[in-house]
């Protein structure tokens, strides 16, 4: 009774500091930086005029850059619109790219300020109008699916810990990546209060979601777990938890979406061909060293060893001494804390939305089937390959079809590996 009282208690606190901290929301507005290519650094372009209508037509909204090149034109609703920027207020010497259309076609949702980009060029500047080679193009896709991929892995690890422990599938994982990512999104843009750095945020958050995820685990899963006659009562709870959670999401966050301030706009690092954004590199190394941080755990200390013990014969471990009421209660907050850490990272690499985590699920559970079902090392790896598999197939595909293509490669894996590429095949009966 305790547990279920402090598992109330953190998600009214959660809803209370969300309902509390939300901002007033943003403008409609689009908005973008216009700068030229140059031989050192891109330059701002200033004084450039664009003109915004809505497709059904009415009246033209005007904007112009300023000095930084930055614009931003509040619109009065959402809606789809044309963006034209206006080629005769561009200064001497600076033209759009041949074939590039002056005007773009944007769809706008209420409280966003949507980026749009025109590319600007040097009048008679000699450029290299040839793409890049084929290896430059595997090695920045592969680059671009181990970023996604590290993200994946980040949140199925977490979902793979729960399972291997409780063997319960929490169909709520990605509203906990939800409720990380906002968390800290509210936490560094507190409206009338302190705006914290986004590391502390995310720290706090990361351990508020844990402790919301031991309070699910023990207050109300572990009674129902004794209770019910099968595992499925429990499956169409934590179902209907995530419905709950989302919508309870919705109310109070909106349909927003917002990208973190110290993350909006970034110019990508290039090396040897390749681009990465400062933010993405962030992310792939908070991930790589979290996951490091997680096998250390598994592997060298005690906690780790009673963790494998019960996930591998829970009667055994308890006949050996080890509380095994409390390794559950440890690996769910292990494992909703790794849930909220990979919702931060998407944050970080995309923007925050309300069912950003529920997006994510999908791909989630393919990187544990993928690495085989409780497995915490195949899940990481299976979240990898799942993410590069997915970007390689935007070399030859449209990049529409990238989801379905790995969804395909899933299941021609299972049909020669129904253990999954990195677990043993086990004997039944």
């Amino acid at each position: 009774m305790t547990a279920f009282r402090l598992l109330i208690a953190c998600f009214l606190t959660a809803a209370g500091l969300l309902a509390a901290a939300v901002p007033a929301q943003a403008g409609t507005a689009i908005g973008g930086t216009l700068r030229v290519k140059s031989a050192d650094a891109p330059a701002p372009v200033a004084g450039v005029e664009l003109a915004v209508q809505s497709t059904q037509g009415g009246e033209t909204v005007r904007g112009r850059s300023g000095p930084d090149g930055r614009f931003e034109i509040p619109l009065p609703a959402a809606g789809p619109y044309r963006v034209t920027l206006e080629a005769k207020t561009l200064p001497d010497g600076v033209v759009l790219p041949a074939g590039r259309s002056p005007t773009l076609t944007v769809d706008v949702q209420e409280g966003q300020s949507k980026l749009v980009l025109f590319p600007l060029e040097r009048a008679g500047a000699v450029q290299q109008r040839q793409g890049p080679s084929v290896a430059t193009r595997v090695l920045q896709v592969v680059l671009d699916g181990t970023v996604f991929g590290l993200i994946i892995a980040m949140a199925a690890v977490g979902l793979s810990l729960i399972y291997s422990v409780s063997r319960i599938i929490n169909f709520a994982h990605g509203e906990f990546m939800t409720l990380g990512a906002l968390l800290a999104f509210l936490l560094s843009t507190m409206a009338g209060g302190p705006q914290w750095p986004l590391i502390a945020a995310a720290v706090v958050a990361v351990l508020a979601v844990g402790a919301l995820g031991g309070a699910l685990g023990t207050g109300l899963l572990r009674p129902l777990e004794s209770r019910a006659k099968e595992h499925f009562s429990i499956l169409v709870f934590t179902i209907g938890l995530s419905f709950a959670m989302r919508y309870l999401l919705l109310a109070l966050f909106e349909s927003n979406t917002q990208p973190y301030r110290e993350y909006a706009l970034q110019e990508p690092l290039r090396f040897a061909g390749l681009a990465i954004t400062p933010r993405d590199l962030v992310v792939c190394t908070v991930a790589v060293l979290a996951l490091l941080g997680l096998g250390v755990l598994l592997l060298r200390t005690r906690l780790g060893r009673a963790m494998r013990a019960v996930a591998g014969d829970p009667g055994l471990a308890e006949a050996t001494g080890i509380d095994v009421n409390r390794i559950k209660r440890d690996i769910w907050i292990v494992g909703s804390a790794l849930a909220a850490t990979g919702g931060v990272l998407m944050a970080v690499s995309h923007q925050v939305r309300w069912d950003m985590g529920y997006q994510t699920l999908m791909f989630v559970f393919a990187a544990v089937i993928l690495g085989g079902i409780g497995t915490a090392f195949g899940t990481i790896a299976g979240g990898v390959v799942l993410g590069i598999c997915m970007e390689l197939g935007t070399l030859v595909f449209p990049v529409e079809l990238k989801t379905a293509l790995a969804m395909l490669a899933l299941a021609a894996v299972l049909l020669v590996r129904p253990q999954g590429l990195f677990n043993r095949a086990q004997r039944v009966g």
